[in-house]
């Protein structure tokens, strides 16, 4: 058993856990306290100068006291601010030692749950299974820490990958690395990209490139909106005749319909595997990209698709191995669908999530 600022811990990491989670709070408030201390310090210390020195009958016993008593009273709590930063760097050590020995779950993990938001929904998952094959007790913000630390590292070798094949090491030429690794990222809003962003400067500082932040985050906008500008170009030059739409598709049948959603994704540079007829374990195609593999499950439907559709697809990512599943319908999907989706990370397409695959592809 260990104390620290009143309160009883069991053993010394659950109390540096507990600086490190609450490290911002904790030196605020002792800071405050501080602070308190010091003015009440001084006060007091005041008080009891003007009396040792009428006592003593000397100026120097006044000043050791109107100093004295204000250094006393804060130097607890300036011990106190030193450990809480010594006993969180501690914890960090060791949560930096945990993400080295559990990189392989983590590979797996962000293999599986691909996008943030997947992430957050089973951090509690990972910490679990981290718990269960480390024999440690880490909370789910530990788990984000962890998992974070190793999207950094991660990073750090792709910049590293990247950055040493540029010949001019340009802001221009940063700002195309980012965009390149963090396709699904607006660069257009600074909220999204302030992490990655953080990241590279933090590798170019370790590795002495000179950069200019500032330059660096108008260049990120300004490639961002010239390749959407090039992208929306080439859209309006696809020509409309070949355009298809959800209507026009109205007369296939269930089988033709998953054959023109296997054409698109090969349009879209997939491999594509057609499963069975019958026996198809839920998914009528299996598609790859990127080492990335996605089941998917299409249904030509008018109605709204339930539940049994994503329990069908969530089957058959894990029979076939795949990171990712999808259903694909020409009709909607109950809540009840989209609610159990959102718990195992099932990506729904409807009739005009659809329209607009036609419009991206064709």
């Amino acid at each position: 058993m260990v104390s620290f600022l009143n309160q009883t811990f069991n053993s010394e990491r659950e109390r540096n856990a507990y600086a490190f989670e609450n490290k911002s709070s904790l030196i605020w408030d002792l800071e405050q306290k501080k602070n308190s201390s010091i003015g009440w310090g001084v006060f007091g210390g005041f008080i009891l100068g003007i009396v040792i020195g009428i006592a003593s009958s000397s100026w120097i016993m006044f000043f050791v006291g109107l100093v004295g008593l204000p250094w006393i009273l804060s130097y607890s709590k300036t011990s106190q601010i030193k450990k809480a930063g010594e006993y969180a760097q501690e914890y960090e050590e060791f949560l930096n030692k945990t993400e080295k020995d559990v990189r392989e779950i983590l590979q797996q993990f962000t293999k599986r749950y691909s996008t943030g938001e997947q992430q957050i929904q089973h951090i509690s998952d990972l910490t679990n299974l981290i718990n269960h094959k480390e024999k440690l007790n880490l909370t789910e913000e530990a788990g984000k820490y962890i998992l974070i630390k190793n999207e950094k590292e991660r990073n750090i070798g792709l910049f590293d990958k990247e950055i040493s094949k540029l010949k001019n090491k340009s802001a221009n030429n940063f700002a195309k690395i980012l965009i390149k690794l963090a396709p699904e990222t607006n660069f257009e809003n600074e909220e999204d990209y302030q992490s990655i962003l953080e990241q590279l400067c933090e590798y170019l500082e370790r590795k002495k490139v000179e950069y200019d932040v500032e330059e660096l985050k108008q260049e990120l906008v300004s490639e961002f909106k010239l390749i959407r500008a090039n992208q929306f170009e080439e859209k309006l030059s696809r020509n409309p005749d070949k355009r298809i739409t959800v209507q026009e598709i109205e007369h296939l049948n269930g089988f033709e319909f998953e054959e023109l959603i296997g054409e698109l994704f090969r349009k879209a540079g997939y491999k594509v595997k057609v499963t069975k007829k019958s026996g198809d374990q839920g998914a009528d195609l299996v598609v790859e990209k990127d080492g990335v593999c996605t089941a998917i499950q299409t249904k030509r439907y008018a109605g709204g698709v339930g539940n049994t559709a994503v329990q069908e697809v969530v089957a058959a990512m894990k029979y076939y191995d795949c990171d990712k599943a999808m259903v694909i319908t020409t009709g909607s999907f109950t809540k009840g669908a989209f609610e159990l989706a959102s718990r195992n990370g099932v990506q729904l397409v409807d009739k005009k999530g659809l329209d607009d695959l036609f419009d991206k592809v064709l």
